[in-house]
Parts: structure tokens; sequence; C-alpha cells
């Protein structure tokens, strides 16, 4: 073994050199640099976070925008507008089930209660979950250049391709994917009832496997065969707002598989008994229903099929029409419902075990009248008039020894305030009385137009929406189930069209509209920073317009067409206080010619005029209506003379302010409230840009007294209770001016009037002319310089979008050396306040600023 001599010697360390003082200031300097370094990355990091937080919060808004405009058309029936709500590439099979989600034609629509919970971004769109009335569902969006479209589900990549498998019973398999396992193992726990039910059935089902495949939009059944039986996945099936796709998928499974147990097969179409396969029909559904709805499913389901029924029709007789105005479809429907709810009756009041005799009769039997009375024990007409007596009553549980209704409490006396869900007929109406949650019937009186406004005429019913306020008057006919209204008197209407506005954000500047031929128009709130943020999406079918500046806040008129009603909506919206008013007009011919393109608010009366245009031998002529507070028709005041152009309200002279397009020399009139012209006043020149001042008192415009091609060169202010012209500016040599602007109330009497180059000069000689902004006093006449605007291209257009805030502020927005849109802000002492960079395209137009 070895021996190791461990030797110690001391040996003094090496001393260290001495730290120089470059040395310490280089180190120094180099942790300085990566502090700095790290805090900018730092930074760095936190504004890119923030900004892609709110590009995302941006774009989510978008999509739940879209989405309930998506809902809405679906649940309108408004097909013609699927072509814009779906993204391109999607397949044949799937564009034709997506048109069979919407309503069909004549089908009253459900209220939906769409609420997103969960959205996940991946790129190129977003898989939503969302819920309709409280019912889960699943949908894929993408992103289209700056707009969204309802795109094919990547099922693969949300369901997987793993499948699992449940034997619920001997020789009958269930078999499903990861993301319908709850649902799947719930109803093969179901199932063994449904079979233990049909044992009195002529058969039994002879499915062995029972499969749920997710396909997108698809309807619940899929393929039904002989041994094999698949369906949708109940996350995906499309909604109508009253099933639940669990609901849905468990109802055509019940149906498929009754549909091989009651051993007919094709061979009802042969059956002697008239209209035999349309109860059989109607009794798979009845059976299905118990077992695969809920019991509030259920309850729902049954006032579907009053409602469609109406008043009642035999299901055992012939479908023949003694109404010429009522379709074949509306007719067979009618039938249809009648025969469900006689299944719903013999079912309840019977029992299955009877129900399931009176199925195996029908192929042994040659009249109704020998199945009802040896299954039953009564005649088919004394079986129809309990079932007439039954769905009059609208009876869910009746008791067990009859049809009659069991007690209840009675409702509170008339008149009763109810909240309207929807009209089923010309003579049905649904509501809701108080805090019940349960509906009740209204019927309605024989008349056209069941509907009144609070003292005023009558509102057909398609004019409002669902969740409309009325008052009733008249008296309960079925204790707490049915009422019967001598007047039904609007408190409260909503819109038909669903308005969802959301909130500016508190740094708001001013607002601009979004015009777009390829999505809805939109009004977005401009921030500090530049960025836009949409608060209101817009139909292609609502005209939009600014309403005059009278003070603040900001006010803008939505005009949309009804055709359920033929009546236009007119709705007063400021972002700040949301809508604040809205009137309904008198029958309207059709949409084409009959828009309101003129509105005044006549702030003095919280009220408005506006005027519908209509052509009439060689011109136009206007309808002037007047909407006043709380009263919800507008009411016609009659027809301007012809070629009269109404420009304004004016409030100092309580007169409607007209062009007179017909005169010989150009001429303004005064118009009296009725409708007579009191005053005219002719003008000096042909006037543009005509601008009525917030108080009405004074008319500027411009005049065009040059040769010079485009030249509008003079401004010109005229007072109205004189009729003469106060003052007359022309602007500087060389250059042209554009559409003045009045300031607000209580600024009334100032005006901002831009000036620049001649439109038509050249355009070498005036890429360094500045545009100009002068300040214009109508009462004093002086003129005053207020600035000279950044260089902008040679195009006086871009000074249009001219808005005149309070406290002397302005915005204007026009377009830099790039040809980039730019608005920008000034305040009284005339310096930049603010700038921002807005897209080119879609367009966006500056409307007004934000106090």
């Amino acid at each position: 073994m070895f021996e190791w001599e461990v030797l110690e010697e001391e040996k003094p360390l090496p001393e260290l050199p001495p730290d120089e003082p470059g040395d310490r200031r280089s180190r120094r300097f180099w942790i300085a640099l990566a502090l700095v370094v790290l805090t900018f990355a730092a930074l760095l990091a936190v504004f890119v976070r923030r900004e892609m937080a709110q590009r995302r919060e941006a774009m989510r808004a978008d999509l739940e925008a879209f989405i309930r405009q998506e809902e809405q058309a679906r649940a309108f029936g408004l097909r013609n507008q699927a072509a814009r709500l779906i993204a391109a590439g999607v397949s044949w099979e799937w564009w034709v089930n997506y048109l069979n989600s919407f309503a069909q034609p004549g089908e009253e629509p459900r209220p939906r209660d769409v609420q997103v919970a969960d959205m996940q971004f991946d790129g190129e769109g977003a898989l939503v979950t969302l819920t309709v009335n409280g019912h889960k569902q699943l949908r894929y969006y993408r992103l289209v250049g700056q707009s969204w479209r309802r795109a094919m589900l990547p099922v693969e990549r949300v369901w997987g391709t793993r499948r699992f498998a449940v034997e619920p019973l001997d020789g009958l398999n269930v078999i499903y994917r990861p993301p319908d396992r709850a649902f799947a193992q719930q109803v093969a726990r179901d199932l063994p009832a449904l079979y233990a039910s049909l044992t009195e059935w002529p058969e039994q089902p002879r499915a062995a496997q029972i499969e749920f495949e997710p396909r997108d939009v698809a309807p619940p059944l899929i393929v039904a065969e002989e041994k094999r039986i698949v369906l949708n996945s109940p996350l995906l099936v499309p909604q109508d707002g009253l099933l639940s796709g669990e609901g849905a998928v468990r109802l055509a499974l019940a149906a498929a598989l009754l549909d091989q147990a009651d051993g007919t097969d094709e061979s009802a179409l042969s059956l002697p008994l008239l209209n035999a396969s349309r109860f059989l029909e109607a009794a798979r559904t009845v059976v299905a229903m118990h077992w695969a709805l809920s019991p509030e499913e259920q309850e729902q389901q049954l006032q579907a099929w009053q409602e469609g029924l109406g008043e009642w029709l035999s299901p055992f007789e012939a479908v023949v029409s003694l109404d010429p105005g009522q379709s074949a479809a509306v007719l067979i429907r009618r039938t249809d419902m009648a025969a469900y709810l006689t299944a719903e009756y013999i079912y309840q009041v019977h029992g299955p075990q009877t129900f399931a005799a009176l199925v195996r009769r029908l192929p042994r039997a040659d009249t109704w009248d020998d199945v009802f009375q040896d299954v039953l024990g009564r005649s088919r007409a004394d079986l129809e008039r309990e079932v007439a007596a039954f769905v009059a009553d609208t009876a869910r549980k009746p008791e067990k020894s009859g049809s009659r209704l069991a007690p209840t409490s009675p409702p509170s006396k008339p008149p009763l305030e109810v909240e309207l869900l929807a009209f089923r007929s010309s003579r049905t109406l649904e509501a809701l009385l108080g805090t019940e949650k349960t509906p009740i019937q209204i019927e309605l009186p024989a008349r056209r137009d069941p509907l009144y406004a609070e003292n005023g005429p009558p509102v057909p019913a398609g004019c409002v929406g669902p969740h409309s306020r009325a008052r009733l008057e008249g008296e309960w006919v079925v204790r707490n189930q049915r009422f019967q209204a001598d007047r039904v008197v609007l408190t409260s209407a909503r819109l038909p069209l669903v308005l969802q506005p959301l909130p500016p954000p508190p740094d708001t500047v001013g607002y601009v509209v979004r015009l777009d031929p390829f999505r809805p128009s939109a009004i977005v709130a401009l921030r500090e920073d530049g960025s836009l943020h949409p608060i209101l999406e817009l139909e292609n079918a609502i005209h939009l317009r600014t309403l005059p500046r009278y003070g603040t806040p900001l006010r803008f008129v939505l005009t949309f067409f009804v055709p359920a009603c033929s009546r236009y909506w007119v709705v007063v919206y400021s972002p700040r206080e949301g809508v604040v008013a809205k009137w309904l007009t008198e029958a309207q011919a059709h949409a084409e010619g009959r828009a309101f393109f003129h509105t005044t608010w006549r702030a003095e009366a919280q009220d408005m005029l506006f005027f519908r245009s209509k052509p009439a031998s060689g011109t136009w002529r206007y309808q002037v209506f007047r909407a006043r507070p709380n009263v919800l028709v507008a009411e016609p005041v009659g027809w301007l003379p012809p070629g009269l152009l109404p420009i304004g309200w004016s409030a100092a002279l309580d007169r409607i302010v007209a062009l007179d397009l017909q005169a010989d020399e150009p001429t303004v009139v005064l118009v009296a409230s009725n409708l007579r012209p009191e005053k005219r006043i002719p003008l000096a020149s042909t006037p543009s840009g005509l601008q009525l001042s917030p108080d009405g008192k004074f008319l500027a415009f411009l005049l065009s007294l040059r040769e010079t091609k485009g030249a509008k060169d003079t401004l010109a202010v005229v007072d109205l209770a004189t009729g003469t012209e106060v003052l007359r500016w022309s602007a500087p040599p060389g250059e042209g001016l554009g559409k003045p602007l009045w300031a607000p109330l209580p600024e009334a009497n100032r005006l901002i009037v831009p000036a620049g180059p001649w439109p038509d000069a050249p355009t070498e000689t005036l890429s360094s002319v500045q545009f100009h902004l002068f300040e214009v006093d109508a009462r004093d006449g002086p003129h005053h310089f207020t600035f000279a605007l950044p260089n902008t291209p040679p195009d006086i257009a871009a000074l249009q979008n001219l808005a005149f805030c309070t406290r002397g502020r302005f915005m204007w927005q026009y377009e830099n050396e790039e040809e980039r849109p730019v608005i920008a802000g000034y305040d009284e002492t005339t310096r930049l306040a603010f700038s921002a960079t807005i897209p080119r395209r879609p367009a966006m137009s500056l409307v007004g600023c934000e106090e």
C-alpha cells in the first residue's frame, strides 16, 4: 500500500493589483447600461402586452357584436344576409345546413339571449363558447380583412380522433368523443328506461350502435339506419331559441328508436285511416318528448304547438282550407300541431300503456271511431271536444280523472301591466304577468291592429320587439291562464331591431363614422391616443345622420324601415345617453324613395321635425312629421308646397326654413306651423353650403361671384327676422372657402370658415400652400384670422369634415402629404391639442367632438 507524505509549505499569497480609476468607471458604466437596457426591455414588454390586450379586447367586442347580428338574422329568417355572414371556402353541405338554421318563412321569431362565455384566438380566427338562452354551444369565426365571418369549425382539432364506447344494454353500444363524454354517458344511463317503456309497442328498436359525431351546423339526426344511428354533438346543433342542443339531440334519438318500434316503416302511408301517418309521427314525437326533454323544455314544446295551432283544427279529417288567404303550408302545419296536441292529451290522461295499445290498433282499424271506441271508450267527436277544451285552457297537468283544469289562485284585477313576448297570430298574444315566469295567452279583439299607442293611434304588432310593456283592459276567461283583452295599450315599446351600444371610453375626444360596403356601418369613438373604439354597429338597412349641434352632447338620428309593419322607426341616439327618444311613423306604401332625408331636433321643445321625401311631377315634395315627447307615433302635419327643400327649424322664429327651388331667383321661405309660406327672402346669388344657426336667427351660405369653375369665395349671412343681409365677406385673393360651420349654443353667432387654394389650380404651384381657418362673427361682421393649418394636398374637399366644439375648440379631418387621413384638434389658443391618424379603408368620417 502506498504511503503518501503530505507536506505543508507556507508561502505568501500574491498581492492583487490595486483598482485603477478607469476600471471602476468602466464597470459602473456597463452596469448602468445593463440597467437601462433591462428597464427599456421591461417597459417595451409592458407596452406590447398592453397593446396586445387592447387589440384583443377590440377584437372581442367586434366579434360579440357580429355574433348578435348573426343571431338576429337567424331569428328573423333573413336568409338574404347569409352570404355576408360566412367566410369563403365552406362546403356545400355546410352552407345548406347553415341556411336551414334560419327561421322558416312566416315563423314567429323567438327571443334569444346570447351570451359569450369564452373566446380562444388562434391567429386566423376564434373558437367561441357561447350560450343561447342558457344552453352551451361552440362556433368558429374567421377574421376576413377587418371583419368577422362564420366559418367551418375545425372538428378534428377540437374533438380529437379518439373514440370511446359504453354498453348500456346487451348488444347496444354508445360511441362518443371526449368533449361529449358527460352527455353520452347520461344518455346511456337513460336508454334502459326508454326501452322498458316500449315493451307494449309492436316491436323493439333494432339499433346496435348509437354514435355521437361532431358535425358543425348539422341537424341533430345525421344517419338513421336499421342497426346504426348517428347523431350530432349537442354543442354544434343550431339552436332556435326553443330547445337546447342536448334536448334536440335526445329528441332526435328517441324519435329514431320509436320509428323502429312502431313496426309500420313505410307501410304507414298505406294505412286505411285518413291522416294515420300524421298521427303516428305525432305519437313518436310525444313519447320521445317525455323521455328526452326536461319538464321545462316539455312546457316550452307544448306552448309552441299551441301557438302554431291557433283555433282548433281536426287532425283526422282532410286538409281543406275555407280561408282563401291561408296558404296550404300554414294549414298543414296547423293540422300537424293539432295531431301533436291530441297525442299529448291521450298520453297525459290515459297513460303510456293505453297510448301503446292505440298505436297497435291503428293497422287493424277501418275508421277512427273504431280506434277510439275500442281503446279509449269514446267516439272521435267526443275525443276532439275534450282535446279542444284541453288546448283552449292551456292545461299542462290535467287531473287523472279527466281534462278539466286544476284550480289556481285568482290573478290581479284588470287593468294589468304585462311584458309582451310574441304575437302568435292576429288574435293571440303571449305575455308575462308581473313576476310570473309562465306566459299567459291573451285573446285580442277582432280588429286589424291589436295594439294602441298611449293616447295615440293603433300600432301593428310587427312594429315592436319582444319585452315591450303594455296595459291590458279586459277580463279573465280561464283563471290565470287566458285573458280576453278589449284593448292593449303600449306603455313602453322596444325596437324590433337589436341595438347593443357600448359605452365610449373616458378619454374619448371625438366621434367618427365608419362606412364600409362589406360590413355594417358603425359609430366609432376616437380616443386621445388616436385609437378607435367601436361603440355601435349598424345594419346596412339603417340610415345614420348627425343632428344639428345645438349644444352637448352629440346626437345621431337612426331611421330604418320595418317590412313587417310597413313603417319607419326614427331613433335619437347619443353615445353618452343611449337612446334618447324614438318614434314610429304612419304606414308607408313601400320603403324605396320614402326615407327621411331631413331631420332637425327642436331643442327647446325636446322633440323633432323630420321630412319624408317623395317624387312628384318632376320635382320633390316633403311631408312634415312632428314627434312629441312621450308620444310613440309621430304626427303627420302635412306636405310642404312643391319645390320647397327644408333646411331646418328656427327656434327663434318658430318657423320651418326652406329653399324654393322653383323660384326665378334663389329664395329662402319661412313656413308657418300650418305649412303655409309666410315670408320670402330673396338671395343675391345662387347659394351653396346653407347652414342655419342653432338658435335659428341667421342663415349662412356661400356665393359664387366669379366665373372661375368651382369657385366659392364669398360668405354671406342673412338675418331671417328682418330678411336683410348682415354680412358679406370675401376670401383672400386666390383662395376659396369651404362650407361654414356654426358654433353650438351658447356661442351660436360665431362661424368657422375654412379657406384654401382654388381646387382647379395647378398642383405643382400649391404644394406648399397652407389652408386657413377664419373665425367670423355673424352679428358684428369683422372676421378674424384663426391660424394656418398644416400643409395638406390641394384638395378643398378635405376641409369639409370640420367639427366646432364648445369653448372655442374644434376638430377637423384632412389628408397629409402621404395621403393618410388625419384628425386634428385645436383649443382656443390655436395650439395643436390632439392629432390621430385613422385608417383609409374603410372610410372614416369625422362627425363631432366629445365635450
